[in-house]
């Protein structure tokens, strides 16, 4: 594996930052092995008749690493950071920016996403700017991980100690040699087969133990 600058999904810069990233961080929905759609940190999802909407019922037992719950204001923070200008993101276009508002976000002319509202702690409606049945599959994208805010404004380092919500933690990040993450004990799926994944940044495949 090469060797990631950052753990910043939002800014995700190639495989080397995202496959550490994926272990260590979720998304709303992932994808199953045909290519459709399916509940990850959501429960499930409602797609609208007119396909200009999208629902994401949360999972209550989904947890960030600290132990908090999941909140649906958890992703409308983590999508108007992922699309803030100042953020400088060359994912959040393509991957968020069918969402209503969005671009008006990355453009800086708004301060906040229009089409993304929480009608209640664990429900998160999407509108979009038109019928896009194909938004689904997005939300699989690192631009999509839910990150904790006071993780991410505690600090220009923090990502060297993240609070995400995947199956793994991170335990070391020796910047010259490698990544080593260890099983998420208390993960909402079924924890992972192996205790620790240990990504070697001077190439080769990552290893399991």
């Amino acid at each position: 594996t090469q060797k990631p600058r950052h753990l910043n999904s939002a800014v995700q810069s190639g495989w080397a930052t995202m496959m550490p990233a994926a272990q260590i961080f979720a998304s709303p929905l992932t994808i199953d092995a045909q290519w459709n759609p399916k509940p990850y940190l959501a429960e499930k999802f409602i797609l609208s008749d007119d396909s200009r909407s999208v629902t994401l019922h949360l999972r209550k037992d989904a947890k960030f690493h600290d132990g908090r719950a999941v909140t649906s204001q958890d992703f409308i923070y983590s999508f108007e950071r992922a699309t803030d200008s100042k953020l400088g993101s060359t994912t959040a276009d393509t991957y968020l920016g069918d969402i209503a508002g969005v671009l008006d976000k990355l453009s800086g002319k708004s301060q906040s996403v229009a089409g993304i509202k929480a009608t209640d702690p664990h429900t998160l409606q999407i509108d979009l700017e038109g019928p896009r049945a194909y938004f689904l599959a997005k939300l699989q994208y690192p631009t999509a991980y839910v990150v904790d805010k006071a993780n991410v404004e505690s600090g220009k380092t923090w990502t060297e100690k993240p609070n995400g919500t995947g199956p793994f933690k991170l335990t070391r990040w020796d910047k010259s040699s490698k990544i080593t993450l260890e099983r998420n004990a208390d993960y909402h799926l079924e924890p992972a087969k192996v205790q620790r994944v240990q990504f070697n940044l001077a190439g080769g495949n990552p290893r399991t133990m």
